[in-house]
């Protein structure tokens, strides 16, 4: 009996081997997380809050440590839900790269349409969690609009720093090094946690190693205060630039080109200009997971434990096959006070 190649359990296991593509702010910055048996999710952060162990004498019962500071919370994430059509008219016409002397038949022209949805669509939805993670690096909320869909969580983050007048890095006469040096320092107060790294557009990652007053400091001292780096072009992905090391704040700035096309048609980028964000090392953000709820095949709904379930259905007038990806991933911050963001340009 030949397999059926649009069957739950055959589609299943291709979305679950697919490899992931390469994505430099989902990669770098956001491990992933549980996924739910319902299509909620648990929200568990904490905000600043480090508490000691108490002193107890070894006769007297232990003391309550309160968890203050960690907020557990439950959250339904929007449906993401791309699909796309199969008609007999795309099963007739010839693809790009098929032979114009030996063309496929209809069965393998919808095997190989299939094998390309798939992975395009999986690409919509990776293209949308790392639009959510932006959201919530430079923002520290995330908003989900879309059709029967208006929602936004905020997690309270107020590690915002927005410069002005001569601050601006644009300014010759800001002192880059100390805006940077006390925003690192805020972050370290708030949450213990110490910030290695800045991520932020190419202009702003050039005009940091470039700042006159970072020239001059690193001339007086020998360039003890900046060390120019190298692209590693095996280490680092598309679009990303690192820009060197400021030995004098232990921080690697870095740079990302890189956009989405939203729904209007139109291109963002994932970092918003002139804005850089001040992260510590790891991963201080992570991606849970919603289930998916679905009809079997004997008619009764049931939830899908995955973070991407693939269904596929025909219909005979038009007639036409149906490819669709259900996916509910959020984003979720370890610590709101664990990271800080400057508009300084």
């Amino acid at each position: 009996m030949p397999r059926d190649i649009y069957s739950f359990p055959h589609l299943f296991r291709v979305v679950e081997a697919l490899p992931n593509p390469s994505m430099y702010l989902v990669d770098q910055f956001f491990a992933e997380g549980e996924t739910f048996e319902k299509d909620e999710i648990e929200i568990q952060t904490k905000k600043g809050h480090k508490p000691i162990a108490p002193y107890v004498n070894e006769l007297l019962p232990g003391k309550v440590v309160l968890r203050t500071g960690f907020t557990a919370q439950q959250y339904k994430p929007a449906l993401l839900k791309p699909m796309r059509t199969i008609t007999t008219i795309d099963l007739q016409v010839r693809q790009a790269g098929e032979s114009l002397y030996n063309p496929d038949g209809p069965e393998v022209r919808g095997q190989k349409l299939l094998a390309k949805d798939i992975v395009e669509l999986t690409g919509t939805i990776n293209q949308r969690k790392a639009q959510m993670a932006s959201s919530l690096m430079f923002t520290g909320k995330v908003t989900q609009i879309g059709e029967g869909v208006n929602q936004e969580l905020d997690y309270d983050f107020d590690n915002m720093y927005t410069l002005s007048g001569t601050d601006l890095f644009s300014n010759d006469a800001a002192d880059v090094l100390g805006l940077l040096g006390n925003m690192k320092r805020d972050v370290m107060e708030k949450s213990g946690r110490t910030p290695r790294k800045i991520l932020t557009t190419f202009a702003v990652g050039k005009r940091i190693m470039s700042h006159p007053k970072v020239v001059d400091i690193a001339k007086i001292n020998n360039n003890s205060v900046i060390n120019v780096g190298n692209l590693n072009q095996e280490m680092l992905p598309d679009g990303v630039t690192y820009h060197g090391y400021l030995q004098q704040i232990d921080l690697h700035v870095y740079s990302l080109i890189a956009s989405y096309t939203n729904e209007d048609g139109d291109e963002v980028d994932f970092i918003p200009v002139g804005t850089l964000a001040m992260l510590p090392d790891g991963k201080p953000f992570e991606f849970a997971y919603g289930a998916n709820l679905i009809m079997g095949d004997n008619g009764a709904f049931q939830y899908v434990k995955a973070k991407i379930t693939p269904q596929s259905w025909t219909t005979k007038e038009p007639a036409a096959r149906y490819l669709q990806m259900m996916s509910r991933p959020f984003p979720i911050p370890a610590d709101v006070n664990g990271w800080a963001v400057g508009k300084v340009m």
